[in-house]
């Protein structure tokens, strides 16, 4: 399974549930370069929300992968926002993802 794939049963998933996306897509840029289109470098591949007040960041990593210390960075920043959940999402974290995504709303 690449990142792409992954990422998108994710979503799948968290759509399922409830959630909304946001995803910044690569594109190519000056150069022919791929780019993201953030002015951020390191945010993180997906942004969840579910109201009332439900917010995570993940980032999606596929073995080898790991962060760069741009992703470490963002996602430390984000870590100590109180609203934030952040996480690093790796395919072996599929039933934890699973169950974080399917707990349902606060009441």
């Amino acid at each position: 399974m690449n990142h792409t794939e992954y990422q998108g049963q994710i979503v799948e998933f968290a759509t399922l549930m409830g959630w909304q996306h946001l995803h910044v897509r690569r594109t190519i840029g000056k150069g022919n370069k791929w780019v993201t289109g953030t002015n951020i470098k390191g945010w993180p591949d997906l942004m969840l929300m579910r109201a009332p007040d439900e917010l995570i960041a993940a980032e999606v990593k596929i073995p080898p992968d790991d962060l760069s210390p741009d992703q470490e960075t963002v996602l430390g920043w984000l870590r100590t926002m109180t609203k934030f959940e952040v996480y690093v999402w790796r395919p072996d974290d599929w039933d934890d993802i699973h169950r974080r995504l399917d707990r349902r709303r606060r009441t």
